[in-house]
């Protein structure tokens, strides 16, 4: 999961070279910071969740949801929807984060 959330570093010259993304450094950060936002209050949840569950069925799901939000990313970021991919970027931030808890 820290893969993914670190993903977007080496991406950003190519990113801010598509024309058709509208892509710019204030937006850039902006899908970087939508990854840290849910850390606000998710691992609370997902801490209690992983007691409740167990640490291996936690874990698993919380990675099948940052793969989800990969995946709505890679949707975004191919159709050059950048509130998609920010919200994509918000489900990666759920998962991943919660994943650390575990």
């Amino acid at each position: 999961s820290h893969y993914i959330r670190k993903e977007l570093g080496p991406l950003k010259t190519a990113m801010l070279a598509d024309k058709e993304f509208a892509l710019n450094n204030t937006r850039f950060a902006m899908l970087l910071s939508a990854t840290a936002l849910p850390n606000l209050l998710v691992p609370v949840f997902g801490g209690v969740f992983l007691d409740m569950r167990g640490s291996r069925r936690g874990t698993m799901i919380f990675l099948v949801i940052t793969l989800i939000g990969q995946a709505l990313f890679i949707a975004g970021a191919h159709l050059r929807m950048f509130s998609f991919a920010i919200l994509a970027q918000l489900v990666v931030g759920i998962g991943a984060g919660s994943t650390v808890v575990s």
